[in-house]
């Protein structure tokens, strides 16, 4: 898109982790409030190309990109938990100087997880929040831990066509949401065996609904109901806990990844100044 300028930077959360920020920036010299977006587990930015050029022909859009990624520069030992994302969050956002309500915070997946864990920490507030699918809790089955344990990173690419026909059979609506299919497959055939294996391990058992009575801003919710990998149960449930918050069901992947969830999310940005 011509309109749209872009840029990459490394931000330096912690000592020894350097994680990648991507900028989109529209050449409107008026923009709307800008927009950060935490990505889900091993997702790629191409997955969200459509939403994010869409949001960028009104306002900045921060893409970012958390450690669990193999774009993330780790030396030595690091947490890969929630809380730890979450404090890399509060970093990047202080960094980058945005002060009270002058930003737009949206993830995805298990990136608003990470939103969610780390709003009570954030200095400076947002705007409102947007959950994009949200994963509150991960359903991973206990035997599948071990092998991943035991087997994740020497075996990675003996498990990988495996991992694709276990979600494409047993988790994903293939016939009604086969997208879904497609961005987890892209994502698991760029991860980093190693981070992946250390993330999955350390965000098994969490569980974000303690911090959901935290959150005081407008949150906007957009569920998928004929996915079935992030559980539309949890996402509902998530829905009734969270205050002040907006439901939109937009039933596949095919959809929350298009212009049209970026179209949804300025226009609800535009609706909370009325």
């Amino acid at each position: 898109m011509e309109s749209v300028k872009w840029d990459e930077k490394y931000i330096a959360v912690e000592e020894n982790v350097e994680l990648r920020v991507l900028g989109l920036y529209p050449a409107n010299k008026t923009p709307g409030i800008p927009v950060l977006i935490i990505s889900g587990l091993a997702t790629l930015v191409e997955s969200f190309q459509d939403v994010i050029y869409e949001i960028s022909r009104q306002s900045a859009v921060y893409f970012i990109e958390t450690r669990d990624r193999f774009t993330s520069r780790i030396t030595g030992k690091a947490k890969y938990d929630i809380p730890a994302m979450g404090g890399d969050i509060v970093k990047i956002i202080e960094t980058l100087g945005f002060k009270e309500k002058s930003y737009v915070l949206m993830g995805y997946s298990f990136g608003a997880s990470i939103m969610s864990d780390c709003y009570a920490n954030l200095k400076e507030k947002p705007k409102c929040l947007i959950f994009m699918e949200p994963t509150p809790e991960f359903h991973y089955p206990w035997w599948s831990l071990i092998i991943i344990r035991l087997l994740g990173k020497p075996l990675y690419r003996i498990l990988r066509p495996v991992a694709k026909w276990y979600m494409r059979s047993f988790y994903i609506n293939t016939a009604e949401d086969n997208e879904m299919a497609v961005i987890s497959g892209r994502s698991l055939d760029n991860a980093d065996p190693e981070k992946l294996k250390n993330t999955i391990l350390a965000i098994a058992s969490y569980k974000v609904w303690p911090k959901l009575e935290g959150v005081t801003c407008p949150s906007l919710v957009v569920g998928t109901s004929k996915d079935s990998l992030h559980v539309p149960e949890d996402i509902l449930r998530m829905v009734k806990e969270l205050r002040n918050c907006t439901y939109i069901d937009m039933e596949t992947n095919l959809r929350t990844h298009s212009p049209d969830m970026g179209r949804l999310v300025y226009n609800y940005i535009r609706d909370l100044d009325r």
